[in-house]
């Protein structure tokens, strides 16, 4: 069992190692406490699974709690953690990723939650409460929209962040909520999601935010429902219903109706 190390990994996974790890605790100060990576092969195609009570980063070096990068077709990845956690960071990093499946399952506590950027494929698991100070869930836009992301949890910004969740690569795709609020009462006007790029998908989702519940521009797939308190960008272009419980100006509601069986263009 490893409770707590100084600088350097306490543990890496390489190439097609095949590992079960049970610790207590995990921490690292000065460095990334779990690293799934590549070695002499250029890639990781393993199968690791780690269960911990905590997995710590400390403030030092400004680490993630647990990084993935490379990650190829065939890869295994299980994380279990009650706390990820970041002081400096994000609690969980990917970076170019082809491939995998990787289930994280716990909660996670850091500056911001996750941050995928880089890849071009894999799956990603995500089944985690996040409390952030500074955002929930980060894709770049050097991702491609092979690189998909399942989100499943509740996101509370704690300090408010500019945009709770940012997509700008990749497919996202969301089950649960996003609280982005300013609790501080600083006057500062916080938004929902911020879709830039990529794709993004909402399976059952809700957003309580103080300005717009979702930005940006292009299309957002609601495949259940989406409840959001505050208006919707009208940049963004919705599939499917979703309930609006705040209150807008008449001139920003658009109704859309496409005629189909020869109804007239007036019936709604």
């Amino acid at each position: 069992k490893f409770l707590t190390v100084g600088i350097g990994y306490v543990a890496t996974v390489r190439d097609y190692g095949d590992a079960v790890f049970n610790f207590n605790r995990i921490s690292c100060d000065g460095n990334r406490p779990f690293f799934i990576r590549y070695g002499s092969s250029g890639g990781f195609y393993g199968k690791c699974v780690v269960n911990s009570e905590e997995i710590s980063a400390g403030a030092l070096g400004g680490y993630q709690a647990v990084v993935m990068q490379r990650l190829r077709d065939g890869a295994e990845v299980i994380i279990n953690s009650d706390k990820f956690t970041s002081a400096a960071s994000y609690a969980i990093y990917a970076s170019q990723c082809t491939g995998g499946d990787v289930t994280i399952n716990g909660k996670l506590f850091g500056v911001r939650g996750v941050l995928s950027q880089a890849s071009s494929g894999g799956n990603f698991y995500i089944n985690a409460d996040i409390e952030a100070t500074e955002g929930g869930i980060d894709m770049l836009s050097t991702n491609t929209d092979n690189h998909t992301v399942i989100y499943d949890g509740n996101i509370n910004i704690l300090s408010g962040a500019t945009d709770g969740i940012d997509l700008d690569g990749g497919t996202l795709k969301l089950h649960g909520s996003l609280t982005n609020k300013d609790i501080s009462g600083t006057g500062t006007t916080y938004n929902g999601i911020d879709k830039s790029g990529g794709i993004l998908e909402i399976d059952s989702f809700s957003v309580f935010t103080d300005n717009e519940s979702i930005v940006g521009s292009g299309n957002v797939t609601i495949n259940r429902s989406l409840y959001v308190d505050k208006p919707i960008n009208g940049s963004i272009i919705t599939s499917g219903q979703y309930i609006f419980t705040g209150t807008t100006n008449v001139g920003d509601l658009v109704i859309y109706n496409t005629p189909t069986n020869n109804n007239l263009a007036t019936d709604i």
